[in-house]
C-alpha cells in the first residue's frame, strides 16, 4: 500500500471536504510501494460489498489492482474475472480510437511514470500479446475509454485548432516573408535569414538552475478559452468554443525561483547571463516589398521604450530585453554591373539613416491602419521596393487607430508594463498567505483576468491619480 501498514490515520477538514493523513507525514509513506495487479478470489457481503480477500478458496475470482502513488491514497479495486458469457459489443473503429487516446494520455505522462532508480514503471503501459490486464472502462459519446484507474482522462469533441474558426488558409505577410508548405503541394521559400546573437561584453555566467517548465495543459480551459461572464464554462466540448489569444509572458521587475525541483523527469536546467551582455546579430532579406521590409524592421524594433523576453525561461522572469539600435543595409544593385567584381559578395551595400529606415516602418503602419479602417491612402508603392512618404499628421493617425485596435493595444501595452507581485506569481496548491490558490480558482470556475483588464485598471489609477492631484493644486 501507499502508507506502512503501522500508520495511524488523522482525519481533518480542508476546503469542506474531509482527509485522513498519517500522522507522520512523508514518514508514513511505504518507498517500496509499486503499482501492481494479481490474481485472487474475494467474498461478497449482503450489502454488495467485498467483503474478504484472498489468494484463493473464496466464492469468486478476480483482480485486485492498486495504481500509481498518491498522496492520502488507501483504497485498492477488486476487478471480477472476464465474463465469457457477456461480452461488450465494440467496434474495431472503437478500439482503434481507444487504444490512440490510451497511447496520448500514456506518452504524455511517461516521463513521470518512473521508479526511484529512473525506471519506466511497464504497470502503465499496454499489455504485450497474449498477455490480460484488468483495466476500468468507459463508454461515452459513442466513444471506448480505458486505462488503470477509474478516473480516466477522456478526449474533447474538437482540436485546439478548431477553436480558432477560420475557415480558409490564407497567405498573410508572416507566410510570405517566412515561407510556407501546404498539404496540397502550394509552397513558398522564405526570404529572411537570422544569424545568432553573438555576445560583444564580458558576459558573466551564473549557477545554473533547476525549474520545472511545463508545457500548457488542455485541461486549463479557463486559462486558453474565451469564457462568457455568468454563463456556462466554455470548454474543447463546445462547437463555438474560441481560443483566448496567443500566449505571451510578462515582463517582469526581478527573477524568481518559481517551482524548483531536482527530478530528471520534470526539471529543465539553465544558465542565466549576470544582466547587462549585449548581444549582436543580423537579419538578411531578399526581395521584399517595402511594406515588408517595414514589418520586419518594426517588429525587432518595436515601439519607444518597448521591452521584450527571450529563452525558455520567460515565466520567471529571465530573458528580458530591449532593441538598442537597429541599422539597415541595401544593397546597391548597380554596383553589381561594375566591371572587376566577383559575384555578388561584392555587392556594395548602403547604410540607410534613421529618418530614411523609419519611412518603412512609416509606409507599413499608414498601411495597417487603412486596412483595419477599411480605408485607403493613394499609395501606389504598397508592393513596390520604395516606400511612400506620409505627412506626420498621417502618421500620427495611424500610430492612434493602432494603438486603439485591441489585439495591437494589448501587445504594445505587454512590451511596456513591467509585472510584480501576484500578478505574476504562479497559483498555490496549498493555501499560503499572499498567494492566489489554484484549488479555489477552478472551483469557482472564473477566468484570469485578461490584458485589456489590466489595461482598464492602469487607466482607471491613473485618471483617479490625476484628478486627486488637480483637486489639491498640484501641477501635472
Amino acid at each position: 500500500m501507499n502508507y506502512k501498514p503501522e500508520t495511524k490515520f488523522v482525519r481533518s477538514e480542508r476546503g469542506g471536504h474531509v482527509h485522513y493523513e498519517g500522522s507522520r507525514g512523508k514518514a508514513d509513506y511505504n518507498e517500496c510501494y509499486k503499482p501492481y495487479f494479481e490474481e485472487i478470489s474475494y467474498a461478497v457481503g449482503d450489502n454488495g460489498r467485498v467483503s474478504g480477500i484472498r489468494k484463493n478458496g473464496l466464492k469468486y475470482k478476480g483482480y485486485v489492482i492498486s495504481t500509481g502513488k498518491m498522496n492520502e491514497k488507501k483504497a485498492f479495486y477488486v476487478i471480477p474475472e472476464i465474463d465469457e458469457d457477456h461480452e461488450v459489443s465494440v467496434s474495431d473503429e472503437q478500439i482503434k480510437e481507444a487504444v490512440r487516446a490510451f497511447q496520448i494520455d500514456y506518452n504524455r505522462r511517461k516521463n513521470g511514470l518512473k521508479d526511484k532508480k529512473g525506471k519506466f514503471i511497464e504497470f502503465f503501459d499496454l499489455p504485450h500479446d497474449g498477455e490480460t490486464r484488468p483495466v476500468f472502462y468507459i463508454e461515452l459519446g459513442g466513444r471506448l475509454y480505458f486505462g488503470y484507474t477509474p478516473r480516466l482522462r477522456l478526449m474533447f469533441e474538437h482540436t485546439i485548432l478548431d477553436g480558432l474558426h477560420q475557415e480558409e488558409e490564407i497567405t498573410d505577410f508572416s507566410k510570405n516573408m517566412f515561407g510556407y508548405s501546404r498539404q496540397n503541394g502550394d509552397s513558398h521559400k522564405s526570404r529572411l535569414f537570422f544569424t545568432d546573437a553573438v555576445i560583444t561584453n564580458q558576459a558573466t555566467v551564473l549557477q545554473p538552475k533547476n525549474l520545472i517548465l511545463a508545457e500548457p495543459k488542455p485541461t486549463s480551459y479557463l486559462e486558453y478559452v474565451c469564457q462568457n461572464d455568468g454563463k456556462p464554462v466554455k470548454t474543447y466540448n463546445d462547437k463555438d468554443f474560441r481560443l483566448r489569444g496567443t500566449k505571451q509572458y510578462w515582463l517582469q521587475n526581478t527573477v524568481n525561483d518559481g517551482i524548483a525541483s531536482d527530478k530528471e523527469n520534470v526539471k529543465s536546467t539553465i544558465k542565466p547571463l549576470k544582466e547587462g551582455c549585449t548581444f549582436e546579430g543580423k537579419t538578411r532579406f531578399q526581395n521584399l516589398t517595402a511594406l515588408e521590409l517595414g514589418l520586419l524592421i518594426w517588429s525587432v524594433r518595436l515601439e519607444k521604450d518597448s521591452q521584450m523576453n527571450v529563452g525558455k525561461a520567460k515565466a520567471y522572469g529571465y530573458g528580458r530585453i530591449k532593441v538598442n539600435k537597429t541599422d539597415l543595409y541595401l544593397q546597391n544593385q548597380q554596383s553589381a554591373y561594375i566591371p572587376g567584381l566577383e559575384g555578388l559578395s561584392d555587392v556594395q551595400m548602403v547604410k540607410l539613416s534613421e529618418e530614411e529606415r523609419d519611412t518603412f516602418i512609416n509606409a507599413y503602419k499608414v498601411f495597417l491602419a487603412d486596412w483595419l479602417k477599411g480605408e485607403e491612402h493613394s499609395a501606389s508603392s504598397w508592393t513596390s521596393c520604395h516606400a511612400a512618404v506620409f505627412a506626420e499628421e498621417d502618421q500620427k493617425w495611424a500610430q492612434k487607430v493602432l494603438l486603439q485596435n485591441p489585439s495591437l493595444g494589448d501587445f504594445f501595452y505587454m512590451k511596456k508594463r513591467v509585472a510584480s507581485g501576484q500578478m505574476v506569481q504562479y497559483m498555490s496548491l496549498e493555501k499560503k498567505p499572499g498567494s492566489q490558490n489554484f484549488g479555489i480558482f477552478k472551483q469557482k470556475n472564473n477566468p484570469l483576468p485578461t490584458v485589456f483588464d489590466y489595461r482598464q485598471n492602469d487607466s482607471n489609477r491613473k485618471k483617479q491619480f490625476l484628478k486627486g492631484e488637480q483637486q489639491s493644486g498640484t501641477d501635472v
